[in-house]
């Protein structure tokens, strides 16, 4: 009996590892595992070990790792510990504009919207800062100062037009040069001939200009001019064909006069290759023409050619004319060479 009350009797008093307040043994279990005083892990992880009616309090307020707004209601949830970290890139905290105007508890959001748009007391630049203007000061000085300089600003708007537009004229011109052709031979394709044509028996003298050419990489600077209703001797009738010499880089170290033969040749675009019947002309400057001297740049040089180089009935056969397309090849070859 003496066994049964101190060991298994249900009834038997026992403390609580916890609070050492006794029970009975039946008992025992349930209020140990719901004793107040039982100390307990914090659920969030944090390391503390309270006692169990310590913890509502400590993960409410106290637990470094206990989730909190951000208390500038940007929307986001942080952990109390992770919480400093966030606010100096908040993009609701409250800030003083830099410029101290009257504008006061600005988001950090609205704050550069703020500078740029609406502070009084922003330092601004001269919106012409780039072509010269030097001016800075607050916006409303801004408008008293671009409403007093407009002749100065508008004198530093044509300075920067005229060096833009010389810039622009360098870069064509280079461009250009790259793109010329540089073994003296000229394709010309000209496009919308009937179009043109028509123009040229509408208007007297229209001439048409081919892209500029060089015999040699560094040659003599050349252009082809096509009068498509002719020209002198060939007016009404004749295609009439030119050669130009434009003044060039590289003048200077090449032989005057020019004495490249010139071929001219109207390309036939049949089908059959061997059906081709292309028209070639040919000709060799004369050294004592004043148009084979060196061109000046200041002087606008007249063309040398045939002014009958192919009639207009002739241009109508076979398929000189294709899809309103002509195709001409300007040839200024070494005198050994053939024209064609």
């Amino acid at each position: 009996m003496a066994q049964h009350i101190l060991f298994s009797c249900p009834k038997r008093k026992l403390p609580c590892p916890h609070c050492s307040d006794l029970f009975a043994s039946e008992l025992l279990d349930d209020h140990s595992n719901r004793c107040p005083k039982e100390l307990l892990y914090c659920e969030k992880k944090c390391g503390e070990q309270l006692q169990r009616h310590l913890l509502p309090n400590h993960e409410m307020n106290e637990c470094p790792k206990r989730v909190l707004p951000c208390p500038y209601n940007c929307g986001r949830d942080f952990g109390y510990d992770t919480l400093p970290g966030h606010l100096p890139n908040c993009p609701k905290y409250p800030l003083l504009c830099p410029n101290s105007c009257s504008m006061t508890n600005l988001s950090r959001n609205d704050l550069p919207a703020h500078l740029a748009e609406g502070c009084a007391s922003s330092v601004l630049s001269c919106p012409l800062k780039e072509l010269g203007c030097h001016f800075k000061g607050p916006s409303l000085k801004m408008d008293q100062h671009l409403a007093k300089t407009q002749m100065n600003h508008f004198q530093l708007l044509m300075e920067a037009y005229t060096k833009q537009k010389t810039h622009i004229q360098i870069l064509s011109s280079a461009v250009n040069h790259l793109q010329a052709s540089h073994d003296g031979v000229l394709l010309w394709k000209i496009s919308n001939f009937s179009v043109k044509f028509d123009e040229a028996k509408a208007k007297d003298g229209c001439e048409l200009q081919s892209p500029v050419f060089y015999s040699a990489k560094y040659g003599y600077k050349l252009q082809a001019t096509l009068f498509l209703n002719g020209n002198g001797e060939g007016e009404g009738k004749y295609l009439s064909m030119y050669i130009k010499l434009l003044a060039g880089e590289y003048d200077a170290l090449l032989s005057w006069p020019f004495r490249l033969p010139i071929g001219f040749t109207l390309l036939d675009q049949s089908p059959d290759l061997e059906k081709r019947v292309h028209v070639k002309e040919f000709f060799i400057p004369d050294p004592s023409c004043k148009l084979f001297h060196r061109p000046l740049k200041s002087c606008r040089m007249l063309g040398f050619g045939h002014a009958k180089f192919v009639s207009h009935d002739l241009l109508r056969k076979r398929n000189y004319i294709r899809e309103d397309v002509i195709f001409i090849k300007v040839k200024a070859s070494n005198i050994n060479e053939k024209s064609g």
